[in-house]
């Protein structure tokens, strides 16, 4: 039920990006019958309905680690979850621990039952005072576990990541079942606590009324998802006695029973308080302004549990002020000591080989040529399954397609990865069967692999060390290496393997069109570039990476524009040159585009992917390194730019990260690179022109457009740059105060000191120009020189975030060669 249930999720959840209003009437969902087929013949088999429900993912989701240990936090593991990150499989668990710990609950609860019914008031008295300490157990010991945090991943289960990633998943929706129902819509709700037997068991004891005839109806409509033989068993109580008619007939008798009724009633409104502070910070608080906030089975959050809680308190029994009231001795008190739940919290350099062959050359160099898709690969990367991939790397996608479910918290990939050995093994003697593209396929795939299990290794530990760092075995780093100098790239997972080659277009289901085109920003507005693979398996996960394939396909027009710059520069073409770094400007304006609106709920939503992400991605790094990741991982572009636009280089960490992150990036991008630092740079070639300007006699006119065009590029450099450093606040908070005040200050200073003002300069030092238009007197141009110069001062950039360039518009077909229009 589970698989099926797994499968019809992701087709309906996946097909419409996570979000459904369970009220709209159009356009609803249809499963097909290959999926609904199977899946209603399973669900009608165990008494069920056909949908992912709290059975599914808490009751029947789970075992021992250690065979015969305790259920507890450290030896439980899911069997099966939708994601890789740790909070979904903290969520589940703690059901897990509350189910577990409930067992004393039942039991008292059915002994109390048999006390009724033998009319047995200090046997009552007895299961009374059990289940009151059973109930403040689960309220003060297990319920607290929600909010466990540790310092490697903070929350365990945050609240962002519960509202916006899990709980799309699993909240109730409608949906057509293809060839069922007679193809109307079908609502069912998703998996709630409200489906726990838990609770309706203590509230039958309790004599709890609802008083809402909708809570009544819906609690009802709860119960059609549970086991069916819990069903049966909450209908076998229902036929009793409860607690409450019994006690109130003895009230005037038997006062020291009542105040333990009480007391009980106490301990269920304790624990349906803390569970309501659970809802309002993860779903309440997370819930868009202005909606009413439902939980996953599609309840009102707010009005059920306020309802609930009010017909709990109703169900006291009053007694006269007169009554004597038992108290409890402390030795009785003693009998009933809780323990607590132990929440243990351990739960390069680049090789360079020469490629064999000519051919194998030749198409390395293809399948890398910088331009085609901007610095992504130039052949779209395949997509490998099963009955696509080579035999031998058959091993490769099993064990990548299950790293998100088996590397979470202390999952099994591990043992997964050393299970395949014999497979692994025979990949690796079949390297030489490979042509590139599987070859790069091959070598991503394993840095994904090596990446998980490590990270699967340090589950347990909040912190690494050392000493205590996994080593991955021979029969997996050998191939890896092996691979990764043939292919001239890191041994290790990078920025190759998480952007560059790791991106697929959706095809246009509405319009059956495919992009005639690498990814761009239109494609990512159309939400149609996705990433391969995930460690995470979430869709921030998916926004973040989707997002940087957009920016390197973009980068198709600034290389163009680059390539032809230097090419103007070799001709010594000042208005070809011109043109080029009108483009450049234009191209990084299309890059900045690629940067969407923050994720919603940005607080939670970077700080949180960049926390799960670290341990797989840099797991060895601090987080300042972390944040100069983001900043500008190991993509060519920022390097390009700065080095075509001839940006001074500093000494801050910015910059040496560019500089080392040459190494990470793919041959041809490096050669790019090369060429662009060997070749004079756009600022250099303004200033030699400026200097030359009598010698050559060439117009001041096309010499002034030119250096506008040259500043325009790095006013646009600028925003690039300022854009980069919010995600990192966004992404890296704990480190923002420095990355802002400290670094990106450094890196803003080097950009706004390359901005030109050599006209200027040239004018002050005396140089004669050709005659001005008359229509500009000689004393306001002095003024504007003046002007300009105070602007290009430390001091005044200091309180500017750009020196202000001469101001010139081109000229136009009418007018005379040597006029200027400023």
């Amino acid at each position: 039920a589970y698989i099926r249930g797994s499968q019809g999720i992701a087709y309906i959840r996946g097909s419409q990006g996570f979000e459904q209003d369970t009220r709209e009437k159009k356009n609803i969902p249809v499963l097909p019958r290959y999926i609904a087929s199977g899946w209603i013949k399973i669900s009608e088999k165990i008494g069920r309905n056909p949908m992912l429900d709290y059975s599914d993912c808490v009751l029947d989701n789970w075992e021992r680690l250690d065979k015969n240990g305790p259920i507890s936090m450290d030896n439980l593991r899911l069997l099966s979850r939708f994601t890789g990150v740790v909070d979904e499989e903290h969520f589940f668990k703690t059901h897990v621990i509350i189910e577990s710990e409930a067992s004393p609950v039942i039991e008292a609860l059915q002994r109390a039952f048999e006390c009724i019914e033998r009319k047995d008031t200090s046997g009552l008295m007895v299961q009374f005072k059990s289940l009151e300490t059973c109930l403040f157990r689960l309220t003060r010991t297990c319920l607290p576990i929600m909010f466990a945090s540790t310092k490697r991943d903070g929350a365990l289960c945050d609240y962002y990541i519960f509202f916006h990633q899990l709980r799309p998943l699993i909240k109730t929706w409608t949906v057509i079942y293809d060839g069922f129902y007679d193809n109307k819509p079908r609502r069912f709700m998703g998996p709630s606590g409200a489906m726990s037997s838990v609770l309706p068991c203590i509230d039958i004891l309790l004599g709890v009324k609802m008083s809402s005839i909708r809570l009544s109806k819906m609690l009802s409509a709860f119960e059609a998802y549970i086991p069916s033989d819990h069903r049966d068993f909450l209908v076998n109580l229902r036929r009793k006695v409860n607690a409450r008619d019994y006690v109130s007939g003895l009230k005037s008798t038997e006062p020291h029973l009542v105040y333990s009724f009480n007391s009980i009633i106490d301990r269920v409104l304790d624990f349906r308080w803390s569970h309501f502070q659970f809802v309002k910070k993860y779903v309440i608080e997370q819930a868009p302004k202005g909606t009413e906030a439902t939980g996953t089975g599609g309840t009102p959050a707010f009005k059920y549990l306020h309802q609930h809680i009010t017909d709990t308190e109703e169900a006291r029994i009053i007694l006269e002020s007169s009554t004597p009231i038992f108290q409890p001795s402390q030795a009785a008190q003693a009998e009933f000591l809780i323990p607590k739940i132990d929440l243990a919290q351990d739960s390069i350099e680049t090789p360079q080989g020469e490629a064999r062959g000519n051919q194998w050359e030749i198409e390395r160099q293809k399948f890398w040529k910088v331009g085609t898709n901007g610095f992504l690969c130039a052949v779209v990367p395949p997509i490998w399954t099963l009955q696509t991939a080579p035999e031998s790397c058959k091993v490769l996608v099993i064990l990548s397609r299950a790293m998100p479910n088996a590397c979470v918290a202390n999952g099994p990939f591990r043992a997964m990865v050393e299970g395949r050995k014999s497979e692994m093994i025979a990949f690796a003697e079949s390297l030489e069967d490979l042509n590139v593209t599987e070859a790069h396929t091959a070598c991503s795939l394993l840095a994904y692999i090596q990446a998980g299990y490590k990270a699967s290794g340090y589950a347990r530990n909040d912190e690494r060390k050392d000493e205590d760092s996994v080593e991955l075995p021979d029969w997996i780093s050998k191939p890896f290496r092996k691979l990764a100098e043939k292919l001239d790239r890191p041994a290790r997972v990078s920025y190759l393997d998480l952007v560059l080659l790791n991106w697929h277009i959706q095809k246009d289901d509405i319009k059956g069109r495919t992009a005639d085109r690498g990814p761009t920003r239109a494609l990512m507005k159309e939400g149609r570039i996705k990433i391969v693979h995930r460690f995470l398996a979430i869709p921030v996960e998916q926004w973040f990476w989707g997002m940087h394939v957009a920016i390197e396909g973009e980068a198709t027009d600034a290389i163009r524009a680059i390539s032809n710059g230097l090419q103007a520069i070799r001709k010594d073409d000042i208005l070809e040159f011109t043109g080029c770094l009108d483009a450049l400007a234009q191209g990084i304006r299309s890059i900045i585009g690629c940067h969407p609106d923050p994720y919603p709920h940005p607080s939670r939503a970077e700080l949180v992917l960049m926390r799960r992400l670290k341990g797989f991605i840099a797991p060895d790094d601090t987080l300042r390194d972390l944040a100069c990741f983001v900043y500008s991982g190991h993509s060519a572009i920022l390097p390009a730019l700065f080095k075509f636009l001839g940006v001074k280089r500093g000494r801050h960490k910015l910059q040496i990260w560019r500089d080392n992150s040459v190494k990470f990036m793919p041959t041809e991008h490096r050669k790019f690179i090369g060429v662009i630092e060997h070749s004079m740079s756009a600022r250099a070639y303004l200033k030699t022109l400026t200097l030359q300007q009598r010698k050559t006699r060439r117009r001041l006119h096309d010499v002034a457009v030119l250096e506008v065009s040259f500043n325009r590029c790095i006013e646009q450099l600028l925003r690039f740059c300022s854009r980069r450093s919010q995600l990192v606040c966004r992404c890296v908070p704990q480190e923002a105060q420095w990355f802002r005040e400290v670094q990106m200050k450094k890196e803003a200073e080097h950009l706004t000191r390359s901005h030109c003002a050599l006209l200027i300069g040239r004018k002050l030092s005396g140089a004669p120009t050709p005659a001005l238009a008359p229509s500009v007197p000689t004393a306001a141009l002095k003024a504007f020189v003046k002007t300009q110069q105070m602007k290009d001062s430390p001091d005044i950039r200091k309180r500017e975030s750009v020196g202000a360039p001469i101001r010139v518009k081109r000229r136009s077909s009418d007018q005379s060669e040597g006029s200027l229009i400023y």
